[in-house]
C-alpha cells in the first residue's frame, strides 16, 4: 500500500496534525490486511513511524535504483523477508499539466511558492542510497 503526499498547512505545523493523518493511514492499511506501505517521503520526518529505506529490503524503483525519499514500513513482522522487486508507480501519478492548469483555473488565484521542506524532498528523491 502506499499513501501521500501528507500535507499541513504551515500554520498548523507542529500540532500533531500530520503524526495523527499518518498513523491513521498505518492503522487502516493493518485493519485492512496490508503487509507493508511503501512511500516516497522525508526520512527525517518518516523513521519515527518506523519507516525504513526501501533499499534495505531490496526494494528499489522501476531504474532499479534506490531514491533516499524511498521508504518501506513491514506493517506485519518480517512480512518482507525473502521478498526483493522494483516498486511500480500508479499511472494516477502520470499528471496531464494542461488539465491540472485547467482544474486549477477553477480556482481563486495563489501566489505559487516552494516551500523549504518541499527542497529537502526533491533533493531526497533525486539522490541514491
Amino acid at each position: 500500500m502506499t499513501f501521500g503526499p501528507v500535507s499541513v498547512l504551515p500554520q498548523l505545523h507542529n500540532k500533531g496534525i500530520g503524526t495523527k493523518l499518518i498513523t491513521q493511514a498505518i492503522e487502516v492499511a493493518k485493519e485492512l490486511g496490508y503487509a507493508a506501505i511503501l512511500i516516497y517521503g522525508y526520512e527525517g520526518y518518516y523513521q519515527r513511524f518506523g519507516f525504513r529505506h526501501a533499499k534495505e529490503y531490496g526494494i528499489s524503483n522501476l531504474e532499479g535504483k534506490y531514491p533516499a525519499a524511498h521508504l518501506v514500513l513491514e506493517l506485519t513482522p518480517d512480512s518482507l523477508t525473502d521478498i526483493s522487486g522494483k516498486a511500480v508507480e500508479s499511472s494516477v501519478y502520470n499528471v496531464d499539466t494542461q488539465k491540472a492548469a485547467a482544474y486549477d483555473s477553477l480556482f481563486p488565484a495563489k501566489e505559487k511558492k516552494v516551500m523549504p521542506s518541499q527542497q529537502v524532498f526533491e533533493k531526497a528523491t533525486n539522490s541514491f542510497l
